[in-house]
Order: structure tokens, then C-alpha cells, then sequence
């Protein structure tokens, strides 16, 4: 399955830090692509990724390898369809201050318990 994460991180600056964290998530297997964004003083990127060939734990780890700690994050599924039928596929939140869920939230192991580094 396709998903999408974004992942929010601390201490990432810089067009060198940027590329180092580019660099090193693209290596993982299953990536499709990888867009960090500034915003104000927080650092997000948004990672899309085959499941099935890499893990969003692998990713966080390659993040937290470089140096750089992942202060919280949002798994997102896609949808799509198989004919008339349409899926839609649910999302979780984890963070800072934002560990709820939602009726809609997946209950993906994957998603499981937000894990501080």
C-alpha cells in the first residue's frame, strides 16, 4: 500500500542538512518521493512510500541516524478505487501535545504508539 507520511523535525537547517536528509531517505527501498518544507520554525518532510518494501519506523530511524529528532508525525493513507468501488483509507496523528485519535484513525500497527527519541 502507498502512504504518506509527514514527519515534523527538530534542529534541520540549511541546504546541506537538507540534502543529507534527502540523500539518506532516498536510499531506502520502496521510496517515491521526499518534499521538505519550512515553515515558520518548524522543519516538515513529506515522505510517500510503498509499505510493503520499507517501513515508517525505517524512515524515522534514517531521520534520527542523521542526527535530527522527529518531534511528531502524521501517517497517511491513500485512496483508490477498483472499478465503481471507491476506498478510502483512514489516517493517524502522533506529536507533540497531539497524541489522539480519531473515529477515522487507522488502527495500523504501524501507526502504534508514538515513541520519543
Amino acid at each position: 500500500m502507498i502512504k504518506t507520511v509527514t514527519l515534523k523535525i527538530s534542529k534541520l537547517s540549511g541546504k546541506d542538512c537538507i540534502q543529507a536528509l534527502n540523500n539518506s531517505i532516498k536510499r531506502l527501498p520502496g521510496i517515491f518521493s521526499i518534499a521538505v518544507k519550512n515553515e515558520q520554525d518548524r522543519v516538515y518532510a513529506e515522505v510517500s512510500y510503498e509499505s510493503g518494501k520499507v517501513s515508517f519506523e525505517k524512515i524515522r530511524e534514517a531521520v534520527i541516524e542523521l542526527g535530527y529528532p522527529v518531534t511528531g508525525y502524521i501517517i497517511h493513507e491513500h485512496s483508490h478505487s477498483h472499478g465503481d468501488v471507491v476506498h478510502s483509507h483512514p489516517h493517524g496523528h502522533k506529536g507533540e501535545g497531539k497524541n489522539h485519535t480519531h473515529p477515522h484513525d487507522s488502527q495500523d500497527p504501524e501507526e502504534g504508539t508514538r515513541k520519543e527519541s
